[in-house]
């Protein structure tokens, strides 16, 4: 530990990058948890987005907006769901090509080939 400073970790990185990439800032539905969990299972899941019943996953565009220095990095062989999101964020729905299915369709799933995880302790 740095006197006065937090305790400084490297980031946690796995696979082969390519492109595009993808992030997600830490917050209440990026926990550090959920960033481990995608480490170890090489997927990035998530829920239906407010309002929908269709689970997908979210995520920052190539940059789109700044990784932040807390979160995750990662690509995907699996394109987003075309048609959906904005320029800024892209999203894969559950029943897209490669979308998998995760606890009886509370979650959907892409694979990732690679990740770079800032959200270490």
């Amino acid at each position: 530990m740095i006197a006065g400073g937090a305790q400084t970790h490297a980031p946690v990185i796995a696979g082969t990058p390519g492109a595009p990439f993808y992030n997600r800032c830490e917050s209440p539905t990026q926990t550090l948890s959920d960033a481990a969990q995608q480490v170890a299972s090489m997927e990035v899941w998530g829920r239906a987005a407010r309002g929908s019943g269709l689970p997908s996953v979210k995520a920052w565009r190539n940059h789109s907006r700044p990784p932040s220095p807390r979160g995750i990095e990662f690509c995907s062989g699996v394109a987003p769901t075309p048609g959906k999101g904005t320029p800024f964020e892209a999203r894969w729905y559950e029943g897209t090509p490669g979308v998998l299915n995760r606890q009886n369709g509370i979650y959907a799933a892409i694979p990732i080939t690679y990740i770079k995880n800032t959200q270490v302790p």
